[in-house]
């Protein structure tokens, strides 16, 4: 990232949560799936909102693949130098791709911890969401947010 970005988390949400708690799970036969679903900007308020959705798909390899897991989480950042980060085009604003690595690679730790605590004494409790490159992520996403 070229510019310096002044950021605090504004919120985080649970969207969803599902969970198949009675499973018992190999973790060598789980997939694990973590993608941005949205990203939504707000000159306004100068806050930045981005929809994760984190899917743990038991024999994933399989004919019998089973989501075993799914959650979704919404985490919203206020941007203090906002103007600075985004510009806006054609209804929407235009940010550099590795601003969404740079928000990824707060996010994603964060969902790490929760969804310890939320899997907990059931199936999942020793399948955890690994060190995830935020560019494995960034790759397939937007480079725009709907305002």
């Amino acid at each position: 990232m070229e510019k310096h970005i002044n950021l605090r988390i504004e919120s985080i949400r649970d969207v969803d949560f599902y969970i198949q708690s009675n499973y018992e799970i190999s973790p060598t036969q789980l997939g694990i799936r973590v993608e941005e679903k949205d990203m939504v900007a707000d000159g306004d308020t100068k806050t930045v909102t981005l929809t994760t959705v984190v899917e743990f798909v038991h024999a994933y390899e399989t004919d019998n693949a089973n989501t075993v897991l799914r959650y979704t989480n919404e985490t919203s950042f206020f941007v203090d130098n906002f103007s600075e980060i985004f510009r806006f085009e054609s209804e929407k604003y235009i940010f550099e791709k590795s601003l969404l690595s740079f928000l990824f690679n707060i996010i994603v730790p964060t969902i790490r911890g929760i969804l310890v605590t939320k899997t907990t004494g059931t199936g999942l409790a020793k399948c955890y969401l690994p060190i995830i490159d935020s560019n494995q992520i960034v790759l397939n996403s937007l480079t725009s947010a709907r305002k």
